[in-house]
Parts: C-alpha cells; structure tokens; sequence
C-alpha cells in the first residue's frame, strides 16, 4: 500500500529534487492521516514547518504536484481501454475571512475557490475509479454587479467565461489518452451547442445530459418527436431517497422524492439540432449538428411523483439494445464523480484545514488528490466487486496486522468486502449502522496504516 501511494507522488516536476522528495513525505503523511490535521499528520514542529513551507512556495503549482498521479492514472487507462472520464465542478468553501486570494462563492460571506475535475473509472458494472486526469482551479473575484447585463453574444464571446472548463477540460484529458480511449461524461450544466459542437468536430466521444428542449431542424418539438419512437428496452433501476433543497434552482431540477425501485424505459433517436438564435453571429459554428439521443423515461410513476427522465447526447451509436443499455451505464458513471469529492470533503476534511491563502490550500488539495482515490477505490470495490481478494487493496503485512488487530475472527480467504468492514470496525464503525461511511474509514485507515508503521520500524531494531 505505501508503495502504491508513492508512486503517486513521486518523480514529481518541481524543479528541485528536495521539493519532489518533500511531496513524497507529505503526502505519505497525509494518507495515513486522511482526516486528520496538519499537526497531527505531520507529527513533530519540524514536520509541520516543512509542510507549510512546502504548500506555500510560490514556484510550486497544483497542477505540477498532481503530475506523478495523472502519470500513473494514464497507465491505469491504459489496461481498461475505452475509459468513461466524468468531468464535474465543486466548491470548496472555507471559515474565516483573512484567508489571501480566496473568492467569493454563493453565499454571501463565503470565501473559497472552484475545482473542475475529470475523473477517469472503467467502463463496466463495477465502474473502478482510476484517478484524476485533468484538473482547473478558480476564484471568483470582485461583487456581482445584478445590474450589469451582458448579451448573450457579448457573453459567449468572452474567453473569461467559465462555461469555457469543459472544453478545457476534454483537451486536457485527449492529450494524456490515446485517440477514441476515452467517452467523456458530463451533467445538464455541459448542455451547451458551442461545446457539443467542438467535440463533434474534434471527433471525441461523449454522453452529455440534455438541460432543456432544443429546436429541431424539421421544427418538430422533442415531445412529438421522441413520442413517436417505440421503446427498445426497459431496465427496473433503485432510486434512492431525496430530501427537499432549500435551493429554489435545486429544488426545481431535484424534486424530493421516496425511494423506489423504477421501471424505466429505454429508446434511441438522431435529432438534428439547430444552432442557438443567440449564437447566429458565430460563424465557427455549424447552422446545424446532427446527433444521438438516447431517451430514458420512468413508464409507470408512482401517482404525485415526478417521472424520472433523462435525454443523453451522444455520439455513440444506438442501432441496438446493447448499445443504448451501454451509453446508460456510461451516464451512470457520473455519479462516481459525486463520490469522489465527498471523499476530498469528507474523508479528507479538505474544508476545515487551517491554512492562510488560496496557493497553499490548492496545493494542499493537489496532495489529497491521489488519497482521496485511494479510499474511494477502495470503498467502491467493497460495494461492487465484493468478492474480490482483499489483497487488491492491502499488503500482506496490512492483511496480518488487520487479522491480528480485528475483535472478531477474520475469513481465510479475506475478501475486499470483508476488509473493508474490518478497517472500518477499527475506525469506530457498527454494523448495524449499514454500510461504513467516509469518516470511519479514513479513520480505520490512519489506526492500520499506523500499526504498519509500527511493525516495519520494529523489523529494523
């Protein structure tokens, strides 16, 4: 385990040797430490001096300190090849208001910074996280001006304009993979023609969730067009509870619903869109773009519940029921992108960190990066490749320690199902309280890891 946590770091370019070699240290500490402080992690005064002068040095970037990782996750594509890559925006919002170069958020009196971030996994049932490929740190400086209109043309012109990290995003991603290797997966917010469009052009492959009903060339609306197609498959999919948002926009898109088990219907359509009347004056882009849709649509919901309905752009065909089966289990993907940051925000504890400026917390984040991979892989082969042996994830020393360490007797053929429950029991987890969450694993973690320390420096005396 610690060598594979290493080789995430290490032949990091950052210009000097002891730097590349202080990025191994921190970030060995920091993944036996997941959840915990800097102090803790680093353990003596020496220690914690060296990481905040590492995280605050100004020729240190977080894209260069996540390199040895995206290096790695590359060769993790390479044996899985076609890759989904889920691309997704976060915030990280932090306390306090004397924090240097931190933006505003949403909140009013919220400081923080945005990460856009692409994280590649398999594309099979068990939709095994392979790591980050790309990664776009902001801010967002100045007031928001609510009387300052900007025309949509204005707006679309305007290279500052965020909407621009997707395409960013799929290029940086092209350039690490081969051509065709990856399918790039993106939420409603992606819905844009301009971008659709450059990927169409730029022959990448992606599923991209409609946001709202565009114009047709035959000025057909969606409804009657999409209505008049049979449907190919159904597929029965768990849905699982969803509260109220206190957000009106969420409220709107996420309606709360119970959980229920979903009897969807499943069809493939060509739709040729028309370009945007708020784009007309762009000549780049093509008055019209055709390309595939596949609809998905609760048949029978249950009465006062909103039917669950997704259209996905695409460019994957869909001549058969396996292809459209296929292109919804890629949408489904994306959902492990949600679980990656509540691994960076949860297990990590990225938020309550206690540093002073925006530079050292996104080069704090550049280290978390590949930990909180770790504990996501980790916790997704427990859930969906169960039965795998548990030294997919653990030494065999780990597997010792943890055997000796359990309060109950330990399987001979240790599964990573097994393992995972095992590290989270150490962590202060009950298994009546359902499946283990991110903070009692990360802190099983820390207290094995620790125990493997232990073991190997008593091997030296």
């Amino acid at each position: 385990m610690e060598k594979k946590l290493r080789d995430e770091y290490a032949e990091a370019e950052l210009g000097d040797a002891r730097r590349s070699q202080r990025l191994v240290e921190l970030g060995l500490a920091l993944g036996a430490l997941p959840g915990g402080s800097l102090p803790e992690a680093t353990g003596d005064e020496a220690g914690l001096e060296a990481a905040y002068r590492f995280l605050s040095n100004e020729a240190i970037r977080a894209n260069e300190v996540v390199g040895p990782h995206r290096r790695e996750t590359q060769e993790r594509c390479a044996w899985r090849t076609p890759v989904v890559v889920a691309h997704d925006t976060t915030d990280f919002v932090f306390s306090g208001d004397k924090r240097r170069g931190l933006g505003r958020m949403r909140g009013h009196r919220e400081r923080g910074f945005w990460a856009h971030t692409s994280l590649a996994m398999s594309w099979d049932s068990y939709r095994e996280p392979l790591g980050v490929l790309n990664l776009e740190l902001w801010t967002r400086q100045g007031q928001v001006r609510k009387s300052h209109k900007v025309s949509p043309r204005h707006r679309q012109a305007d290279p500052r304009r965020e909407s621009r990290r997707w395409l960013r995003a799929v290029q940086g991603v092209e350039q690490s993979l081969e051509a065709g290797q990856a399918i790039h997966v993106m939420d409603r917010e992606a819905d844009a023609y301009d971008l659709m469009a450059a990927l169409v052009l730029g022959k990448q492959r992606f599923v991209i969730r409609s946001s709202f009903e565009r114009r047709l060339v035959d000025a057909q609306t969606w409804v009657d067009f999409v209505s008049s197609k049979p449907v190919v498959l159904t597929r029965e999919v768990p849905l699982s509870d969803r509260r109220e948002s206190p957000f009106p926009t969420k409220k709107k898109i996420h309606p709360p619903r119970k959980a229920r088990l979903a009897r969807l219907g499943i069809k493939g359509v060509t739709v040729t869109l028309l370009r945007p009347r708020d784009l007309t004056s762009d000549p780049a882009l093509p008055q019209s773009m055709k390309v595939n849709v596949v609809v998905v649509q609760e048949m029978q919901p249950p009465p006062g519940q909103s039917p669950v309905t997704w259209r996905l752009y695409t460019t994957e065909p869909i001549d058969r029921a396996s292809d459209l089966e296929r292109i919804v289990d890629a949408y489904r993907c994306r959902w492990r992108i949600e679980e990656y940051f509540k691994a960076l925000k949860t297990g990590c504890q990225i938020e309550k960190k206690q540093l002073e400026s925006y530079h050292a917390l996104t080069n704090l984040l550049a280290v978390y990066i590949p930990i909180a991979w770790r504990i996501l892989r980790h916790r997704t082969l427990a859930h969906e490749d169960a039965k795998r042996p548990a030294t997919a994830i653990l030494t065999k020393l780990q597997i010792r320690l943890l055997r000796l360490k359990s309060k109950s007797s330990l399987p001979d053929a240790l599964t990573v199902a097994d393992a995972l429950v095992a590290i989270a029991a150490m962590g202060g987890h009950l298994k009546r309280n359902g499946p283990p969450g991110w903070i009692t694993l990360a802190r099983g973690y820390e207290k094995l890891l620790s125990l493997e320390e232990g073991a190997i420096l008593a091997r030296k005396m």
